[in-house]
């Protein structure tokens, strides 16, 4: 008996919950307002603030003052999980390739001096998206320019103050595919007054990547070629050092010792970046303290031989070669035969 009430209880729940989202979600009696469209997580979407939906946008990168300039009107949707976009279907130079222009009007300035600006896409498949800054004007909101921002990135704000535009947006990092969601914030500044851009953001796929190379043990001053074909040689043998201690290098002279702080290049790249060499200040004679300081302090670029010695370039043509002080050791063999 209990069963049958429970199974009862159970369809008269079932029941009543249907009814509830039949009324709610799908029973339309003509006189009420239309619902706020909803997005694929439930969320109610409101009405953006400046909405494109049928406005004239010119395609980017066609002629503006030409029989060929490619206008269209944003009459269809672009649906997301965020928002149902106002979006626009064309057919590219080629006469083929359907590609689809978008405006993010979620993301549309407020109109100063009669301008405004809001971010566009231009799409031709997942996989080819080249995102603008739209610039409207006049009375009727007329879309002059386009100002490129990035491709396949994702905008996250844009903010104005005055005739400056601030797009903030992610990009993807050196290791990502485009199908991946970009990771990396960046962000570009245009003035849209000037029709410029202030400030382009980041492009992390198109930067060169620097690594650093690691030096460890104490050097000794070998001689220096001069660019005049001349050559100078440490007057007292043993005495002129360079040690290398992590990021740093000390000098030691016949008299005053130094530092200074030092980034070396690697991979492509072998410069050789020396800071301001900080020195000792001790009543002492030497011959070529201050030559030595100051031909170090022009290393450009560096060389390392499979023996250990490094030969330095320097700014005004000349080089400086070192020897470890203390060389490598090679073993031999071992052997079981007998002696």
């Amino acid at each position: 008996m209990k069963k049958i009430i429970i199974a009862v209880v159970a369809l008269i729940v079932l029941a009543l919950a249907g009814g509830a989202g039949y009324y709610f979600f799908v029973y339309d009696d003509g006189k009420s307002e239309p619902r706020p469209p909803k997005d694929l997580t439930g969320i109610i979407v409101l009405p953006v603030e400046f909405p494109m939906k049928g406005k004239t946008f010119v395609i980017p990168n066609t002629a503006t003052n030409t029989a060929t300039t490619s206008q269209v009107i944003l009459d269809l949707v672009f649906p997301t999980a965020k928002r149902d976009y106002p979006m626009a279907r064309f057919t590219g130079s080629d006469g083929i390739t359907v590609s689809q222009l978008v405006a993010l009007d979620d993301f549309t300035t407020s109109v100063q001096n009669n301008v405004r600006a809001v971010p566009i896409m231009v799409s031709s498949s997942e996989i080819d998206q080249a995102y603008y800054l739209a610039i409207l004007e006049g009375d009727e909101m007329k879309h002059t320019t386009s100002l490129p921002i990035g491709d396949m990135i994702k905008i996250q704000s844009v903010t104005r103050e005055g005739n400056t535009v601030t797009v903030n947006y992610l990009v993807h990092d050196r290791l990502q595919e485009v199908t991946e969601i970009p990771r990396v914030p960046t962000t570009a500044i245009f003035d849209i007054a000037a029709k410029s851009i202030v400030q382009a953001g980041r492009i992390p796929k198109n930067e060169t990547y620097v690594e650093t190379k690691s030096f460890a043990g104490e050097y000794l001053w070998q001689e220096t070629s001069n660019a005049d074909g001349s050559t100078v040689t440490p007057g007292k043998p043993d005495t002129f050092t360079l040690l290398f201690d992590a990021n740093r290098i000390n000098l030691g002279t016949d008299c005053n010792s130094g530092s200074a702080t030092f980034v070396a290049e690697s991979g492509s790249s072998t410069k050789f970046t020396i800071d301001t060499i900080a020195q000792t200040k001790m009543f002492c004679e030497s011959a070529q303290e201050a030559d030595y300081f100051a031909m170090v302090a022009k290393i450009s670029n560096y060389d390392e031989a499979s023996d250990g010695t490094l030969t330095f370039d320097l700014s005004d043509g000349g080089s400086m070669v070192f020897a470890p002080k203390v060389k490598k050791l090679e073993f031999a063999a071992t052997s079981t035969e007998a002696l």
